[in-house]
């Protein structure tokens, strides 16, 4: 059984629900992580997820976005939590200013990040560098990967 809200009315659908002319919503839709087949997306765009200056160590949540930006503003060790459960993908891409002015270490063993050559870039110590992460074995291996670095 499906069910839909409309006007704030609560419609039950003994199956699927079929919508031929088009659906608009006008508030966020929640897919309670049920599969969403054939879309094909326009025009889209995704939240950043803006930590703030971090001077600890800490985790990167995948639920909190798919991309996050932060500065480091301190030595630090960046690990990850709320990947996606095995046999599906999660990428988070990271937006890093002045990743280099500190030392940033990546997990290794249980949650290892796997960097191109086994060797994680260094980072910008003035500047912004974009690192994406991705998993797809429920974050007990991440693969690291440079977008860009020294941005400025």
């Amino acid at each position: 059984t499906a069910s839909l809200h409309y006007h704030n009315q609560k419609t039950q659908f003994k199956a699927g629900i079929s919508a031929d002319a088009g659906i608009t919503a006008n508030a966020p839709c929640n897919f309670l992580d049920n599969l969403v087949i054939q879309p094909q997306l326009k025009d889209y765009s995704e939240t950043v997820n803006a930590i703030g200056s971090k001077t600890t160590s800490f985790s990167v949540d995948f639920e909190d976005g798919n991309v996050q930006s932060l500065t480091v503003g301190g030595n630090m060790t960046i690990s990850f939590s709320n990947a996606p459960i095995g046999g599906e993908a999660g990428t988070v891409t990271l937006v890093i200013t002045n990743g280099g002015a500190h030392t940033v270490t990546w997990p290794s063993g249980f949650q290892s990040v796997k960097w191109p050559g086994g060797v994680a870039q260094s980072l910008t110590s003035s500047g912004t560098d974009i690192l994406t992460f991705l998993t797809t074995d429920a974050g007990v291996t991440i693969y690291g990967f440079v977008g860009g670095l020294s941005f400025s």
